[in-house]
């Protein structure tokens, strides 16, 4: 029993820190789901702390894509810290796609625009759920989708239980900003959401590697691979919007719903079958060297802990720890490593500093350094076309290293006809409007630009004119 209401059946998950059991409500009849801490952990109370917490965001929340929770206790009377909670009729999406792999497109668009909805009720209250993943989204039979596992989410509350300079989430699906020790918003996991449809769409998550470290730091300076030309391209437009390195050029969870259902309402993307899974690229360890990351300067004592969940709705206590160069050397010094050699003329770039900028003006910056720079560009909604996104590799490299700059471009997509005709029905006009261009002609004696030829240079030749 637990307390004198609750009667466990069956237990249903396992982790480091907590787990999670099928219980009988004896007072209500009805099954319920008990998450408690594990007895090793029942008196800690940054534990203790996680889980109250965790029961007080899921009450301040409504919403048909969130678990309901129904009762807490404090773990008083010789009893663990338990929380009371709706009991799913489902699986997480990571055992769906461990069974078959890729999703068809259409699915993975109506996941989406789920889980979106509710990150939009998470966010409209001021958390963050900061370990979006697929076994934290729970697909019930109807096709519907919950999110689970707010112990590690963040609110004004929580700030004393994250330590300076401390990231929590999972490597796998972390976002750039987390990575690199900056404050966790919304965006991280509208980042993560995004990589979770990459996941569904390629087979696979888009870094891999055994050194987690690299998995991270790849989100950090990496743009996320293309997916296949077999995705029908409205679908990768979103991905991409998504897994934008900026987190401002990331469109909001309502944006993201409202899009999503959109595609999931286009033929094309309904009649796309699921893609073949991509071939796994081991992600190299960066700059050469696992331990050893270069960062800027204020993120040289950056210590990410990243606590990995083992199920769906139970909170993990694994962890991985970066460490800066100088403890790095320390380390060696005590074991008697010598460090690796470096070549004669290196050169260090921080992606950061590039990100924002005007594509021309990188790509004369970095040749000053004496690198070789090859661009590629990818669709990033919200950024200006030219704009870059990305840069890898990074940190220090040896002068004629080949370094690729990443680019937004644009997309022409039918947004716009969607939005006018919405416009039109609320005043009663047509559904489809009508667009009437005019051509006017110049005024006599003025000069006219060259097509193509910016307005300021064609007034400074009419200047020119008027003096001769």
């Amino acid at each position: 029993m637990v307390g004198e209401r609750y009667r466990l059946c069956e237990r249903l998950a396992a982790g480091g820190v907590g787990e999670v059991w099928r219980a009988e409500d004896t007072a209500l009849d009805r099954t319920v789901a008990v998450k408690m801490l594990r007895p090793e952990h029942a008196e800690s109370e940054e534990y203790r702390e996680r889980l109250r917490l965790e029961a007080r965001h899921l009450a301040a929340l409504s919403h048909p894509r969130l678990a309901e929770v129904y009762d807490y206790g404090d773990g008083r009377e010789d009893q663990r810290p338990y929380l009371v909670m709706e009991l799913i009729d489902g699986e997480p999406l990571s055992a769906v796609l461990a069974r078959a792999r890729t999703l068809p497109p259409r699915r993975v668009v109506e996941i989406v625009a789920q889980a979106a909805e509710g990150l939009a009720c998470v966010h409209a209250a001021a958390l963050v759920h900061r370990d979006m993943k697929p076994a934290n989204l729970l697909i019930r039979p109807d096709g519907s989708v919950k999110i689970t596992d707010f112990g590690i989410a963040r609110g004004p509350e929580t700030l004393r239980l994250t330590r300076t300079g401390e990231v929590i989430g999972t490597p796998l699906y972390l976002a750039p900003e987390q990575a690199a020790g900056y404050g966790v918003t919304p965006a991280g996991d509208l980042y993560s959401l995004g990589v979770i449809a990459w996941e569904c769409l390629a087979g696979r998550p888009p870094f891999q590697s055994d050194d987690v470290l690299a998995v991270a730091i790849a989100h950090r300076d990496r743009p996320v691979p293309l997916l296949p030309d077999s995705v029908p391209e409205p679908v990768r437009a979103l991905v991409e919007a998504l897994t934008a390195k900026d987190p401002a050029a990331r469109p909001d969870a309502v944006a993201v719903a409202e899009w999503a259902r959109r595609l999931r309402d286009d033929p094309a993307v309904a009649a796309a079958p699921p893609g073949p899974v991509l071939a796994v690229e081991e992600e190299p360890s960066p700059a050469g060297d696992t331990a050893e990351v270069p960062a800027s300067p204020h993120r040289r004592a950056l210590l990410l802990g990243v606590g990995a969940v083992a199920a769906a709705a139970l909170t993990g206590a694994s962890g991985w720890a970066l460490r800066s160069p100088s403890a790095v050397r320390s380390a060696r010094a005590q074991t008697g490593g010598a460090p690796s050699a470096r070549p004669r003329r290196t050169v260090t770039v921080d992606p950061t500093d590039y990100y924002g900028h005007r594509l021309d003006s990188v790509v004369k910056a970095l040749q000053r350094l004496g690198l070789r720079v090859s661009v590629r560009h990818q669709v990033v909604p919200g950024r200006s076309s030219g704009t870059v996104v990305g840069l890898t590799p990074s940190g220090e490299m040896a002068v004629g290293t080949t370094v690729t700059v990443y680019a937004a471009r644009t997309l022409t997509t039918p947004s716009a006809p969607h939005r006018t005709t919405r416009a039109a029905s609320r005043t009663g006009g047509s559904a489809e409007p009508t667009r009437t261009v005019v051509h006017r002609p110049a005024p006599p004696g003025k000069a006219k630009a060259k097509a193509g030829e910016p307005k300021g240079k064609a007034k400074g030749k009419r200047r020119k004119h008027g003096k001769d």
